[in-house]
């Protein structure tokens, strides 16, 4: 949908809270989009809270957030949450430090390039990374068929770099707590 439909449909839909957006293009949507709500307060005034713009691709999650986004809806959290989390986190600093700049560049830069490769698997991917990592079913919804074994050892060595950072911040957690 263009930002111009997306405008009509915020304007007469006091009872949507967000737009996902996931199309090419999408930060441009994303600035008039913000632009829209700063220059109409009146928008999210019938709402119980602010209008939510989500971006679908955690590949442009640092630009999607200095435009004013709310966050992302991206499948590969459901495999490396806590490096999605601190990249969040870093990101959501007001003040950052130089070191946490930097930081937030490189864990972006990870998750771009593994967004690389998600983007195509789909969900067929995502099903077969969980299967592989905690044994959870390989078989997505229908009508999709699962992911031959060869095309998700591919998809699964191309992201080798999110699940070594994922694990090693998992152990660094659990060192914490013990």
């Amino acid at each position: 949908m263009s930002s111009n439909i997306i405008e009509q449909i915020m304007l007469r839909s006091p009872n949507l809270c967000g737009v996902k957006l996931t199309c090419g293009g999408n930060i441009a949507k994303l600035v008039r989009l913000t632009a829209l709500v700063r220059n109409n307060p009146s928008i999210n005034d019938c709402r119980s809270f602010p209008f939510l713009f989500l971006d679908g691709l955690i590949a442009d999650l640092t630009p999607w957030v200095q435009c004013g986004g709310h966050g992302t809806v991206s499948g590969l959290p459901n495999f490396a949450p806590r490096l999605g989390v601190k990249l969040w986190n870093l990101l959501s600093k007001s003040s950052p430090s130089q070191e946490e700049v930097v930081e937030a560049a490189r864990l972006q830069d990870i998750l771009s390039r593994a967004d690389v490769a998600a983007v195509p698997s789909g969900v067929r991917g995502m099903k077969f990374v969980l299967n592989k990592l905690h044994g959870y079913g390989a078989a997505p919804r229908r009508p999709l068929l699962p992911m031959k074994e060869e095309d998700g050892n591919k998809f699964f060595a191309a992201l080798k770099d999110v699940l070594e950072l994922e694990a090693e911040l998992e152990t660094l957690e659990e060192s914490s707590h013990a």
